[in-house]
């Protein structure tokens, strides 16, 4: 497994830098610690790395622990979630049935596509990455994807509410559509068209 970071100086006696892995990218993110002693430099990676970096909204600690697919079965938890607490407490209709199918839909789609990834590095862009590839990868019909999209957009909500995440843009996470009803009904209505002009 690679290392989280590693520090590099770029010049004997310089400022040591600490050269962090975005796990989303695989692109490296490069911030001076502002010490030349390497001990010192450590501890300062070391606070980042529990912390986030300076500049960036800090990230609330179940999101930096918790495993983004253990985070959503246990949301679509029926018995346990805090979520069907608080949706009873509001009067509203539940159904474990609806529950259990969220739940199903983790281990069938975002288990093999996430793996162990956590909340805290799950965005707009990563999650519209998964919607694509439900839809063009796996050519689920339009229904299935939106019905497992709502299994993420319902539960980061919740967390987004809870402070659990901090920013999260849901307007940018994209819905599956299908336009192939239409497209054949406008053949036919064509092909029709056609065929009544040269009879």
């Amino acid at each position: 497994m690679r290392q989280s970071y590693y520090l590099r100086q770029r010049k004997n006696g310089g400022t040591f830098h600490v050269i962090f892995f975005d796990p989303l990218t695989g692109k490296q993110i490069d911030r001076s610690t502002g010490t030349n002693d390497e001990k010192r430099a450590n501890a300062v990676a070391q606070d980042w790395l529990a912390n986030g970096l300076p500049g960036k909204t800090p990230t609330n600690t179940i999101a930096r622990k918790t495993i983004f697919c253990d985070f959503l079965y246990q949301f679509w938890d029926f018995n346990t979630s805090e979520y069907f607490r608080e949706q009873e407490t509001m009067g509203k209709e539940l159904h474990v049935e609806h529950a259990d199918e969220m739940q199903k839909t983790v281990n069938r789609y975002y288990r093999p596509y996430f793996k162990d990834m956590l909340l805290s590095q799950i965005d707009e862009v990563t999650l519209k990455r998964f919607i694509v590839h439900l839809k063009k990868d796996k050519n689920l019909a339009a229904s299935t994807v939106n019905s497992a999209r709502n299994v993420a957009i319902v539960a980061l909500k919740f967390a987004k509410q809870k402070k659990i995440i901090q920013l999260f843009d849901f307007d940018a996470v994209l819905r599956a559509g299908s336009k192939t009803g239409k497209l054949v009904g406008s053949i036919s209505s064509y092909n029709m068209s056609i065929r009544s002009n040269f009879s």
